[in-house]
């Protein structure tokens, strides 16, 4: 994306965003609550779920728990990913689909002698660890493919709906659209063992949490996507790189995505492609529901955090109810649909 300038409109400009997005200071938890409605609702509805839900019986259970820890990472990641992408003003929808094809590549990977017609113990094609580096790079190209379409012009939603088809489509192609069983025993160990009852999985998303964070608010690339998200004009006229700040964050939203596949295909033993289906539309609501800008600018994965957990929260309050999945969905939507409208009116 190009745009023809003035030297005074950059000079302009550059000192218009040096003053606002490059040098804006780290706002406090408490400069966040007054300044985010929707990220204080968002707190104050996971206190009042988690309230009441310590009134319900089982779900101060350790199975439970781990249940509900396991769908934060696996939430957790996604949204992360694709908090950085909104901040940009972008969207992706492909995180569900990548999650699709690196589990179903892991498990490809790990026994493809299934895939091939073989129901022997199968065949690993290289180390359990060299695989999970492979699935996580597949995923990165995935999220570079994301970034350049985008960064040289095309809308985001449309590049990454047509991604979100295709690579949905290389997950059944790649398994035959069967189930692909024999995941290693080290790959599963980790997605699937746990220390006083805390997966082993949240500690990595724990670490990756806090990486994201730090990069967000005390490097200049995270600066750079603030300002590409604030006004894309300003930043390319300031010497923000416009391409290179797109690449990064779908690089990050692909990596997540492909890590989150890696770990479901861990926990449920198998490699499957159907996985994953709307996984991109809970990311984004708990992208919402924490407070982030849907158009760009502002918001964070601190923010984010309190939205997956609203949703894993809701989500668990209505199972152990014994309400049915399509009504979750439903209702899942409308908290949604009401964020946005409250982010709306706050907008104007």
């Amino acid at each position: 994306m190009r745009f023809k300038k003035t030297e005074k409109q950059s000079k302009s400009y550059s000192k218009i965003i040096t003053k606002k997005v490059l040098d804006r200071p780290i706002k406090n938890r408490g400069e966040s609550f007054k300044e985010n409605a929707t990220f204080s609702l968002s707190y104050i509805i996971m206190g009042f779920l988690f309230i009441w839900m310590c009134t319900v019986p089982g779900f101060l259970t350790f199975e439970n728990l781990y249940i509900l820890l396991q769908r934060v990472v696996q939430l957790g990641l996604l949204s992360i990913g694709m908090t950085l992408v909104i901040i940009t003003g972008g969207i992706d929808l492909s995180v569900g689909s990548i999650m699709a094809l690196a589990c179903a590549l892991t498990g490809v990977f790990q026994h493809w002698g299934t895939s091939a017609g073989y129901h022997g113990a199968g065949s690993y094609i290289a180390p359990e660890l060299v695989i999970f580096i492979m699935v996580l790079g597949i995923g990165a190209l995935i999220g570079i493919l994301n970034g350049f379409i985008s960064g040289i012009g095309i809308p985001d939603f449309a590049v990454t709906l047509g991604t979100m088809i295709g690579v949905r489509g290389a997950a059944y192609a790649v398994t035959g659209g069967v189930q692909i069983f024999g995941i290693g025993p080290i790959t599963q160990n980790i997605t699937q063992g746990s220390i006083i009852n805390i997966p082993y999985v949240f500690f990595v998303f724990v670490v990756f949490f806090m990486l994201i964070l730090i990069i967000e608010k005390n490097t200049i690339l995270g600066k750079s996507i603030y300002a590409v998200g604030e006004n894309s004009r300003v930043a390319i006229l300031s010497g923000v790189n416009y391409l290179k700040t797109k690449l990064i964050v779908y690089l990050f939203s692909g990596i997540f995505a492909s890590m989150a596949g890696w770990i479901l295909a861990g926990r449920m033993g198998i490699g499957d492609p159907k996985v994953g289906a709307g996984a991109e539309l809970e990311a984004i609501a708990a992208v919402i529901i924490g407070g982030t800008n849907l158009y760009g600018g502002y918001g964070g994965v601190e923010y984010t955090l309190s939205g997956v957990l609203v949703i894993i929260l809701s989500q668990n309050l209505m199972a152990l109810y014994g309400v049915s999945p399509n009504v979750r969905t439903i209702l899942i939507a409308l908290i949604l649909l009401i964020y946005m409208v409250i982010q709306k009116i706050i907008k104007q």
